[in-house]
Order: structure tokens, then C-alpha cells, then sequence
């Protein structure tokens, strides 16, 4: 397949079985060879029923499973295609957009949406198990664990909803927006808000365990390793904090502000920033 035009690119790839998946502005997910960056594949992920718009973009990330890619769009939908040929399974409608990443999990699809609503799907079909109104758009992606699925709201809530029927088991107010995405680990979420902390939560009842405050927002997703919890800000900072209490371990000052989410691989922290590079340095 020809090399495609790219538009913007938001999505953060997902990487399986030696295929890179990545959706694209232009409205497509690709599937690109991981060793030599040609289109195996393409998918009209935001094929839109605006007669005004070809297609919508996919700013969503792309989860794979099971020989399944799931992905959302700004076309209000969620679809399942075969990571073998592309392939349409199953798509569905949602409330508004999707530009959060689906978690998938014991044949559930947990996806939130801009219409302040979190659906779960069956993986196979794609068919309704249960939908939650969490009161405003969800703008971090879920994370699920021991039967809760956790998310962020555009209104400051953390909010925790049973995977069995959606009900809402706990919420929790931050000051700002929530854009981070939550990380669960030994019984507690960790996650981000524009009100500029990074605050630990239990996950069984939403109790605060404590409260770390940078300089700015953050919107970058905490990646929890080894007791620590590896985060960025928008005031420049990537900062390691202990998960028992939040004290700092290590930080290091970047040229720009830490939207990411760090990646700890083999004791290297990897990270992007917005001052255009990539570090990767080994941790202390």
C-alpha cells in the first residue's frame, strides 16, 4: 500500500506481534510493519454520517487483544477490526466522542466518551453490557482492576464505577480537570489533575492517601514501578515519587512541559516533552 498522507497524529501506537497500530487525524487506523514503517493495512475508523465531514479524526489510542484492535473516534463510536487484515468485527455508537484509550478485560470493552458516559461492550460483539453518566466529558482514559474501572472527568472527578453493572461505587473532587488517565496498584489509583497534583487514592472507597503538588498541571498518566511513581507536569519537571507517601525521590528538570506518560523499561525511564525530544536516562 502506498504511503498515506498523514494528518495529525495524537494517537499513541500500540505495539503487537510485530505491527505497529496508530490512528491519524485524516480518520483512518493504520497498521504499519514495526521493522519497516510500510501500511500493511488501513481502517475508516472515523467514517462520520456528517454529510459535511468524510471522515472524523481518530485522536483516540488503539488497545489490541486477543487478535483484536479496539479503537474510538470523533465519529461518536467505538470498532473492533482484525489485526490481520483490517477487517470490521463489530462498531458501535457511544454518546459522544472517543478519544480516550479502551481498556479491555474478561471479554469486556470499557471505553468513556465527551457525552459524559462510560459503556462497557461485549468484546465479541460489540453489544451493550451496561452504560454509567459520570456528569462530564471523560477525559482520561479508564483503568480497570479487581472489578472497578476508574476515570477521570473534564469536571475534576476521579470517579470509580463496578465492572459487573456500572454503578458508581465512590467519586472523589479534584480543583481542576482530570486529562490523566489513572494507575492502580496495590490497592490504591494514582493520577493526575489541572489543578497541579498528583494524589494517591485507595481504590476500595476513594479515601485520600496523599497529595503531591508540582508547579503546573498534570496531564501526563502515572506509570507505577517498583514502589515508585514516575509522572510529569506541564512545569517542566518529570518527577519520581515514593507510591507509600508521595515524598520526591528524583526529579529532572526537562525544557518543556511533561505531557506523557513515562515508561520504565529494564530500569530506563523513557519520556517526550514539549520541547520536541525524547529521554531516555537510567534511574537513579
Amino acid at each position: 500500500m502506498a504511503a498515506p498522507d498523514w494528518g495529525l497524529i495524537r494517537s499513541s501506537p500500540a505495539v503487537s506481534d510485530g505491527t505497529v497500530y496508530v490512528g491519524s487525524f485524516d480518520g483512518y487506523l493504520y497498521a504499519l510493519g514495526a521493522g519497516t514503517g510500510e501500511v500493511t493495512w488501513r481502517y475508516e475508523a472515523g467514517a462520520s454520517d456528517n454529510p459535511l465531514v468524510d471522515r472524523a479524526p481518530v485522536r483516540a489510542s488503539p488497545t489490541v487483544a486477543d487478535g483484536t484492535v479496539y479503537v474510538g473516534s470523533d465519529s461518536d463510536r467505538v470498532s473492533a477490526v482484525s489485526t490481520s487484515d483490517g477487517s470490521e468485527q463489530w462498531t458501535t455508537g457511544t454518546d459522544g466522542s472517543v478519544q480516550t484509550t479502551p481498556a479491555v478485560l474478561d471479554g469486556s470493552v470499557y471505553v468513556g466518551d465527551n457525552g459524559g458516559t462510560v459503556t462497557a461492550l461485549s468484546a465479541t460483539d460489540g453489544s451493550e453490557q451496561w452504560t454509567a453518566d459520570v456528569g462530564d466529558d471523560v477525559t482520561g482514559s479508564p483503568a480497570v482492576a479487581d472489578g472497578r474501572v476508574y476515570v477521570g472527568t473534564d469536571g475534576g472527578d476521579v470517579v470509580a464505577l463496578s465492572t459487573s453493572d456500572g454503578s458508581e461505587a465512590w467519586r472523589y473532587g479534584t480543583d481542576g480537570p482530570v486529562h490523566s488517565s489513572p494507575a492502580v496498584a496495590e490497592g490504591t489509583v494514582y493520577v493526575g489533575s489541572d489543578d497541579s497534583s498528583v494524589t494517591a487514592l485507595s481504590a476500595s472507597g476513594g479515601a485520600q492517601q496523599w497529595s503531591f503538588e508540582t508547579s503546573d498541571t498534570v496531564r501526563s498518566a502515572p506509570s507505577v514501578v517498583d514502589g515508585n511513581v514516575y509522572v510529569g507536569s506541564n512545569d517542566n519537571q518529570l518527577y519520581i515519587l515514593s507510591a507509600s507517601d508521595g515524598t520526591v525521590q528524583w526529579e529532572l528538570s526537562t525544557g518543556g512541559p511533561v505531557a506523557s506518560s513515562p515508561a520504565v523499561v529494564d530500569n530506563v525511564i523513557f519520556v517526550s516533552n514539549g520541547d520536541g525530544n525524547v529521554y531516555g536516562m537510567t534511574a537513579p
